[in-house]
């Protein structure tokens, strides 16, 4: 099976960093400004990116200040089979003293496809804006080019 994956560590708390990835307001300041729906266990999320492009998702688990769990159900990205399910886990915990250590995990790909591709670039640009976001106050949220581009790096240090 096919997974992205990355770690980043953010200068903030846990329950913080928990708040602003679980509520539509914190969604917003860093994923996408284009996110509807319920962000509790057993909610569905449409994270948009401009008037025709989404990506649906299921708030499958988590554990408050802990851990997260979506599952991404369909998205205008792709129409490949094999590109859904998969499974978003994002695991907190504290970092030495220094905030919270975030360990971000995507799976559930049979093979390596366009989606992948370009899931691995949106989060890892994602990723970057929370820590922005948690840091400064000031994310920079996914828009319609980068939500469709197919550049991606595959990787992002723990600083």
């Amino acid at each position: 099976m096919e997974k992205i994956t990355f770690d980043i560590e953010i200068a903030m708390p846990m329950s913080s960093v928990y708040e602003i990835m679980t509520t539509l307001g914190g969604l917003r300041s860093w994923y996408s400004r284009d996110i509807t729906g319920d962000p509790k266990k057993g909610g569905e999320l449409k994270l948009g990116f401009g008037e025709e492009q989404a990506t649906h998702v299921a708030v499958s688990d988590y554990r408050k200040n802990k851990m997260l769990k979506w599952t991404v159900l369909r998205s205008t990205f792709s129409t490949n089979p094999v590109d859904f399910p998969t499974d978003i886990r994002i695991d907190l915990s504290e970092s030495g003293g220094r905030g919270t250590l975030v360990k971000f995990n995507q799976s559930g790909w049979s093979e390596i496809t366009e989606f992948y591709r370009i899931n691995g670039y949106q989060w890892e640009k994602a990723l970057q804006s929370l820590k922005l976001v948690c840091e400064t106050g000031r994310g920079e949220p996914l828009t319609h080019s980068v939500a469709t581009s197919r550049k991606a790096t595959g990787w992002f240090p723990v600083s």
